[in-house]
């Protein structure tokens, strides 16, 4: 029963975080972030000890920041909204190097790798499409 056990702390603080800040549902690239970081969790709860800290905690970190940049460019406007798009950028391709370094060093398995890598995906593919029609308008 090692690693099943879920991280109430993450799930908390995600909770927390959620509601505080009034989260618009609509906003489906918000949604499928938060299901990510509920699907990603239980995963980084079975990395080696060692690796939890300094993987884990990164990735945790990386998505926890995503989802607060998505609302407040959500938020934004003009040059600001800009800006904080294109960090969501960087921080998606953050996220996608370190869920390709989890899967390298063998603390995800391939089919759990490719789960994740599809998610970010159609993340990014979200995000795009978001970021072009907000140019547009």
């Amino acid at each position: 029963m090692r690693g099943k056990a879920p991280n109430y702390f993450v799930f908390s603080k995600l909770f927390y975080f959620w509601y505080t800040h009034k989260v618009p549902l609509r906003l489906k690239l918000c949604q499928k972030l938060y299901d990510f970081i509920l699907w990603l969790s239980p995963i980084i709860g079975r990395f080696p000890k060692s690796q939890r800290h300094l993987i884990g905690t990164q990735l945790n970190k990386l998505c926890f920041n995503l989802l607060e940049l998505i609302i407040k460019a959500n938020q934004a406007l003009g040059q600001k909204r800009q800006a904080l798009q294109a960090q969501i950028s960087q921080k998606m391709d953050c996220l996608r190097l370190t869920i390709r370094l989890a899967k390298d060093l063998r603390l995800m398995s391939i089919k759990q790798y490719t789960q994740a890598a599809e998610r970010i995906n159609e993340m990014g593919r979200m995000f795009q499409s978001w970021r072009k029609s907000r140019i547009n308008k």
